[in-house]
This record gives C-alpha cells, sequence and structure tokens, in this order.
C-alpha cells in the first residue's frame, strides 16, 4: 500500500521495480527507492533520482487504455514536432524516453521550476513575462512540420444540451444537475454554443496544446520558459488554446468580483448591482495588461490571424468558466452564489463575444 508522506506518497515496492525496468531500459540506470516520491495530479506522477545521478520525472497516464494509449502517442508526436521545429522562445522539459504499453513518459526533472499560476498568486508575475508566453504560444501555432499530430475535433457541448443519458444522469452529483439544468434551460446561452461548435469547426487548424492553462507554464532560474503537458497536442482552432488561457485570467477576475463580498441586510438591490459592477471593472482593469500583453506576443509571433478569432477566443474564454464550474460541481451537492455569478459573467462573453472583445483586454498593448 501506498504511505502517505506529508503532500506527497512514497510507492510500494512493486511499482518501484516496475518503474524502474523502464528507467534501467533507457539507459538511466536503477532508480534509488528512498528518492521516489509520488506527485499529486490527475495520473501517477513521480519525481527520483538514480544511481547514475539523473534527476527524473516520471508520468504514468490512467485512465482507460484507449484514451492513454491516444495520450502518449501525441505526446510522442510532439516531441517529434519539437525536434524538428527548434522552437526559439521557449523549450520543454526533456523527454527521455517511455513504455507505450505502460503509458509511461520520462522527463529530466526541472531543477527550482515555478509556475506562472504560483507568480500570479505570489503577485510576481509581470506583463514581460505574458508577452513571452504569447510568444512562445504564437510560435506553436504558426509551426508548420506538425503533420504528424492528429486533427481534434473540440465542441460539440452545444448538442449535449438537449438532454443528458441515463447513464449520465445516474452519475451526476447534485451540483452538476444543477449546472446542466441551468444550461439547458437557457435559450440564448445554447445558441450561442451551437454557434461557436459551428465557427470552431469551420475555423483553420494549427498545432496546438491542446490542455493550455497558466500552470502549463513553467520559468526556470530568471529566463528558461518551459511549457508542460503535451498529452493533447494535436491540430485545432487557435482560438481553444488561447480561450483557455484567456479564460484564467477572465476566471480570476470574477472569483475576485465576487470574493469577500459584505451587504448590509437592507441594502437596495439596485446598490448592490452597482457595487459589484463597479469590483468587477477593477478586477478586469488587472488583468488586461496581462491579456493585452499575451496577445500582443502571440500576434507578434504568429503573424496575420484570421478575422474571427479574436471573438472565438472571447467566447472560448467564456466557455471556460463554465467548464471550471462544472469541474467543481462534480465533487459539490450544489452551486454556490459565487458560481453561479461567475458563470454569469461566462454566459455574458458566450452570447455576446463581439462585444467583449476590448474589455477583456484582446488588443495590442498601447491601443
Amino acid at each position: 500500500m501506498d504511505v502517505l508522506d506529508g503532500s506527497a506518497v512514497i510507492t510500494a515496492p512493486a511499482r518501484f521495480h516496475q518503474l524502474t525496468r523502464t528507467v534501467r531500459s533507457l539507459g538511466l540506470g536503477a532508480l534509488t527507492l528512498d528518492s521516489l516520491t509520488r506527485l499529486l495530479g490527475r495520473n501517477e506522477n513521480w519525481t527520483a533520482r538514480t544511481d547514475q545521478g539523473f534527476e527524473l520525472f516520471l508520468k504514468r497516464l490512467t485512465g482507460p487504455r484507449p484514451a492513454a494509449l491516444r495520450r502518449f502517442r501525441r505526446s510522442a508526436a510532439f516531441q517529434a514536432t519539437a525536434s524538428k521545429a527548434g522552437f526559439r522562445s521557449w523549450r520543454s522539459p526533456e523527454y527521455l524516453g517511455g513504455d507505450e504499453q505502460d503509458g509511461l513518459l520520462v522527463f529530466r526533472a526541472l531543477t527550482g521550476a515555478v509556475g506562472a499560476n504560483t507568480l500570479v498568486q505570489d503577485d510576481r508575475f509581470h506583463t514581460s513575462l505574458s508577452r513571452r508566453m504569447g510568444r512562445g504560444v504564437g510560435e506553436l501555432h504558426a509551426c508548420k512540420v506538425a503533420q504528424d499530430a492528429d486533427a481534434e475535433q473540440v465542441g460539440g457541448i452545444g448538442g449535449r444540451l438537449q438532454a443528458l443519458t441515463l447513464a449520465e444522469y445516474a452519475e451526476a452529483s447534485g451540483g452538476e444537475l444543477e449546472v446542466w439544468t441551468l444550461m439547458q434551460h437557457d435559450k440564448p446561452l445554447r445558441r450561442a454554443l451551437e454557434a461557436l461548435d459551428r465557427r470552431t469547426a469551420d475555423a483553420p487548424k494549427v498545432p496546438s496544446h491542446g490542455d493550455l492553462r497558466l500552470d502549463q507554464f513553467l520559468l526556470v532560474g530568471a529566463d528558461e520558459l518551459h511549457i508542460t503537458d503535451w498529452e493533447e497536442f494535436s491540430r485545432m482552432d487557435a482560438a481553444v488554446d488561447l480561450g483557455s488561457l484567456v479564460g484564467e485570467w477572465l476566471h480570476r477576475a470574477a472569483t475576485l468580483m465576487f470574493a469577500d463580498v459584505e451587504f448590509a441586510a437592507d441594502q437596495p438591490a439596485a446598490r448592490i448591482h452597482e457595487d459589484l459592477v463597479a469590483k468587477g471593472e477593477r478586477e478586469l482593469e488587472r488583468i488586461r495588461p496581462f491579456v493585452s500583453a499575451f496577445w500582443s506576443g502571440y500576434l507578434d509571433e504568429r503573424g496575420p490571424v484570421d478575422p474571427d478569432l479574436a471573438v472565438r477566443v472571447t467566447a472560448h474564454a467564456g466557455w471556460h468558466l463554465f467548464d471550471r464550474m462544472m469541474a467543481g460541481a462534480m465533487v459539490r451537492p450544489y452551486l454556490s452564489t459565487m458560481e453561479r455569478g461567475i458563470a454569469g459573467i461566462g454566459r455574458n462573453a458566450l452570447i455576446n463575444p463581439d462585444d467583449f472583445v476590448e474589455t477583456i483586454g484582446l488588443i495590442r498593448d498601447g491601443e
């Protein structure tokens, strides 16, 4: 059995020997048992050291075997693409090999890496880093040698709003059922999601990360930028990557808008609404420079983009707020007032994306 040790987990001998076999086969030596530590995450993530002095990060992809195999092969497709493309403004952790049958990926560990999400939380994030991140994503999307990547059809959420299957209904939490009820009864939202599905399907496809978040960007030292976790690498609408990242900023602003809100019991509803709107505008002002810097860096590196891209990015950013709400609802019996309020902001971005492009910062610096 696993032994808990603070935030880490020291694994049982069976897993240790299985991992060691793969590491040995790659010519990296044998793992040292006292160094093997399991980290939290949706996959089996490990750090370890070998008797030859290699510091490793190991990721074993979990879930149904067909899905795990697909993710392994997409990660391998990215490694092949990166070796040909020679990206200039960023790197990815050095891939040392793996075991397709076991779904195990082996990387050289990044010592002292700090995630962009941590820098944001610690108020150490800056627009120059945001611009550089945008350049990195622009370089990826402009890459011309990624034909090994599968085309991924992203979207389709609009069709699911008609009804849940019996199995989906039976397995859903109370919070999830609230989310689906909220969306299924909202006809303008349904139309907006169906329109986004169509626009995404018709958009040009580019090599994409597929699961882009702030915590996928790692800074090593003062200047070495890495982008990690390539198991969803494929060709898709650029707005999916961009909307996911911009959506994180929008979610942060929306969360802070509703945080620590206190109103007197006799305060008029109109005044409460005015105060919330004013607070929301202040939070958007705080994140807008980071979004603008990211967008400017992206356009500088990517070059000309289709004229509808910023609108689709805005809509996908709005959907990101619903996606976050759905993820949280999986473990809760009901939605909180804050979650409903945040979803309302996402709804506005989805239904009227043209009106929110500049509001969330999808303009070049100085415009």
